[in-house]
C-alpha cells in the first residue's frame, strides 16, 4: 500500500534515512544527522510545501519518496524537487518505486507546479543509477541535466 507519510511513521523513516545514507557511497563521507534528518521530516510533515509518502509492505515501510515544493530560484512559479526515493534493497525491482513516481507526479497535478525534478545522486552503484534513469523515462519524465560533483 503506498500512502501519504504521517507522523508516527518518523522512526521508520529515520531508520530508512541512515540506510539510504550507510548504502550510497556519495553520502558516506557525510556525517549522518538522525537530528537533522528528523528536523527535516517534521517540517515537511507539518506542511503544505512537503511531500513524504512511503509504500508499506510485509507490515513495514519499504520504501519512501520525499521531496518539497518551492518557488523556482529566479521565478515566483513552483516547483517541485525531489530530495530522495529509497527502497529497501529486498524490494528494488517491485513496482514500489513506479508507485512513489506516479504518486510524486500526481502532486504536480494537486500543486500546479510548472516543473518537477528527479536526480540519482546516491551513487549505489552505476547499474542502479541507470536502471531508475530508465524507469523515470518510463513513467514520462525527461532527461534534461546532468549532476556532479566534488
Amino acid at each position: 500500500m503506498n500512502r501519504a507519510a504521517t507522523f508516527m511513521d518518523l522512526p521508520g523513516l529515520l531508520d530508512l534515512g541512515a540506510r539510504m545514507h550507510a548504502e550510497s557511497p556519495q553520502f558516506t563521507h557525510l556525517a549522518f544527522s538522525r537530528a537533522k534528518l528528523e528536523q527535516t521530516l517534521l517540517a515537511l510533515l507539518d506542511s503544505p510545501l512537503g511531500f513524504i509518502q512511503v509504500a508499506e509492505r510485509d507490515g513495514r515501510i519499504a520504501g519512501v519518496m520525499v521531496a518539497i515544493a518551492t518557488e523556482h530560484w529566479c521565478s515566483d512559479d513552483l516547483v517541485l524537487c525531489e530530495l530522495a526515493l529509497y527502497v529497501e534493497p529486498e524490494y528494488r525491482g517491485t513496482l514500489i518505486a513506479a508507485g512513489l513516481i506516479k504518486r510524486f507526479k500526481g502532486w504536480k497535478e494537486q500543486t500546479g507546479a510548472k516543473l518537477a525534478t528527479v536526480g540519482v545522486s546516491t551513487a549505489i552503484s552505476d547499474e542502479m543509477t541507470e536502471k531508475t534513469a530508465r524507469l523515470y523515462e518510463a513513467l514520462g519524465l525527461k532527461r534534461f541535466g546532468i549532476m556532479l560533483g566534488a
